[in-house]
């Protein structure tokens, strides 16, 4: 028996100046197949031809290593990325990820208790990891941000102390705390946006103004952000309860929605 995501895509004019005026919801996808527990996508053009990287884990026994495939437009196939981890010796679970040119920042959760950051360079050949982030300050981290290749947000995905934290120059700085299960996360010009998924908000901090809070906008179970060509796309999820009873089931998936 195959089990389905209460799934969808919200996708909204967006300024940073004022609130969504149209709102448009999309339930025509197809399948890209890669390995079980597929959970973020990132958008790499820094090779020769632009290709999708998928982050792939199936995280709820942590039995296996997790993977991160490529997914490429003209031939429409997909293939597992070779990774060299260099002198990395840990358990590999990804979760959320962020590139920044030819470097790709991805959350691995090493056990459930133990998570860290990891940035690799990013070639035609794969990837190749160069630096471990590890502070108390991303204990939980879901998805993040990068702003550049030395400086990242990240969400930290607690029930009811989540948290938003800033990372520059070795400096772990925690903007926000108290939040509800944030998690998806993004930078628009001077304002870091992030979904709450237990709050139903969409939240925006103002970078120039001493990180100052202000709630955008409401959708129910809100996920991952992404924007392109002015449109805000936020994954969410309608029937919070039945998503959270999915995910105790342990049937995995080898798919990956995408949207034509």
């Amino acid at each position: 028996m195959n089990y389905i995501l209460s799934f969808g895509i919200i996708i909204i004019l967006f300024s940073c100046k004022a609130v969504p005026v149209q709102t448009q919801k999309y339930d025509a996808f197809e399948k890209i197949i890669v390995a079980d527990g597929a959970e973020d996508v990132q958008l790499d053009s820094s090779c020769t031809s632009p290709r999708l990287l998928i982050s792939c884990d199936e995280r709820r026994e942590l039995k296996t290593q997790g993977s991160i495939w490529s997914y490429d437009f003209k031939s429409k196939k997909s293939v597992p990325l070779n990774i060299d981890f260099r002198y990395y010796k840990s358990a590999f679970h990804p979760h959320g990820m962020s590139s920044y040119g030819t470097v790709l920042f991805v959350i691995n959760h090493v056990t459930k208790k133990e998570s860290e950051i990891l940035r690799f360079s990013i070639s035609a050949e794969g990837l190749k990891l160069d630096t471990v982030y590890k502070n108390k300050a991303i204990d939980l981290p879901n998805d993040l941000i990068a702003v550049n290749e030395n400086e990242f947000y990240a969400t930290n995905y607690h029930t009811l102390n989540g948290s938003l934290t800033h990372y520059k120059n070795n400096v772990y700085t925690k903007i926000d705390k108290g939040l509800k299960l944030p998690n998806g996360i993004i930078k628009i010009d001077n304002k870091v946006i992030i979904s709450t998924t237990l709050s139903n908000k969409i939240i925006a901090y103002d970078i120039a103004d001493d990180y100052k809070k202000e709630k955008l906008f409401k959708i129910k179970g809100g996920d991952n952000i992404s924007i392109e060509n002015g449109l805000l796309y936020v994954s969410s999820h309608p029937k919070f309860y039945k998503f959270i009873n999915i995910l105790k089931i342990k049937k995995t998936y080898r798919q990956v929605l995408f949207m034509n």
